[in-house]
C-alpha cells in the first residue's frame, strides 16, 4: 500500500476482483522485505526497525477514496466492513512478512480514521474492530506496534488504547500532558511536535524549545517517545532538522 489513492468504484464486484498478493513475488513487496532483510543484516540489533502498513480503515479509503468511503458509512456498511476485513486480511500478512524478515515493528498507519474525519461513535463501529484484528497478530508474532492516527481527541484515544498497540501516536493539537493522563499504564505515545509551523516554518530556536518541552513533559509520567506530531515536510529546513535531533538527543537522555 502506498501514498497515491487507488480510487477504485466503490462497488462489491471491486471488491470480488481483490486478491490477496504474495510478498514474496508481487509487486514492490519483495524489494521492500529484501530491503528490511539488509538494513537488519547491516544494523543487526543496534536499532529498532521498523517497517509499515495502512490500517484497514485507511486502506480501503485508498481504495475508493476518502469520500466514497465516508460515503459508505451510510449508504452501505455492510460493504465498508466487507472491506475492512479484506485488508486485515491483507495487512496481518504483510505485516507479519515484514517482521520475519527482520523488523521489530510495524508502522501501523490509520490518519483516515482520525477525529479530523470521523466521530469517536464512526470508530468504533467501522474502524476498531478490523485494526484490533490488525494489532493482535503482530502482537502474536511478538511484533511492536506504532499505531499513527495523529489522534488529537479524548475518546478516541481512549478506544485506541483497547487496540493493545506499543505506541500511539498524538497529534500537535493536544497537549502531551492531558494525552499521557488518558493513557496511563495502558500503553506508550510518541508524536506531538507540529511539523508545519514549529519544524518546517518556525526558527531553529523555536524547534530546540518545542522539542525541549515536549520531551520534558513527556518524561513526567513516562511511556513517552518523541516524534513529529505528523509527519516532516520535505521542505523543512536542514538547520530545524538538526536543531529537533539534537535537543532531543540532549532532553531526552538518547
Amino acid at each position: 500500500m502506498g501514498n497515491t489513492p487507488m480510487k477504485k468504484p466503490a462497488t462489491r464486484e471491486t471488491l470480488k476482483n481483490l486478491k490477496m498478493p504474495d510478498p514474496n513475488k508481487d509487486g514492490r513487496m519483495p524489494v521492500k522485505l529484501e530491503a528490511i532483510r539488509k538494513i537488519r543484516q547491516h544494523f543487526g540489533n543496534k536499532v529498532c526497525l521498523c517497517g509499515g502498513n495502512a490500517a484497514p480503515f485507511s486502506s480501503t479509503c485508498l481504495l475508493y477514496g476518502i469520500q466514497e468511503t465516508m460515503m459508505l458509512i451510510h449508504t452501505d456498511p455492510k460493504l465498508l466492513h466487507a472491506t475492512n476485513d479484506f485488508f486485515a486480511e491483507f495487512q496481518k500478512m504483510w505485516g507479519i512478512a515484514q517482521l520475519k524478515a527482520g523488523a521489530d515493528a510495524i508502522w501501523l498507519g490509520d490518519c483516515n480514521a482520525m477525529s479530523r474525519l470521523i466521530s469517536a461513535e464512526q470508530y468504533r463501529n467501522f474502524a476498531f474492530d478490523s485494526c484490533k484484528k490488525v494489532v493482535g497478530a503482530y502482537n502474536e508474532a511478538e511484533g511492536l506496534t506504532f499505531l499513527h492516527n495523529s489522534e488529537e481527541s479524548i475518546p478516541h484515544l481512549e478506544l485506541e488504547t483497547q487496540l493493545g498497540a506499543s505506541v500511539i501516536s498524538v497529534g500537535p493539537g493536544i497537549e502531551i500532558g492531558k494525552a499521557e493522563e488518558t493513557v496511563k499504564g495502558k500503553t506508550c505515545l510518541m508524536g506531538n511536535l507540529d511539523p508545519v509551523n514549529i519544524l518546517m516554518n518556525g526558527t531553529a530556536e523555536q524547534v530546540s524549545k518545542e522539542t525541549e518541552r515536549i520531551i520534558t513533559a513527556g518524561k513526567i509520567n513516562g511511556g513517552y517517545l518523541f516524534d513529529t506530531g505528523e509527519m516532516v515536510p520535505r521542505d523543512t529546513p536542514e538547520e530545524n532538522m538538526r536543531a529537533m535531533i539534537k535537543a532531543a538527543r540532549e532532553r531526552g537522555g538518547c
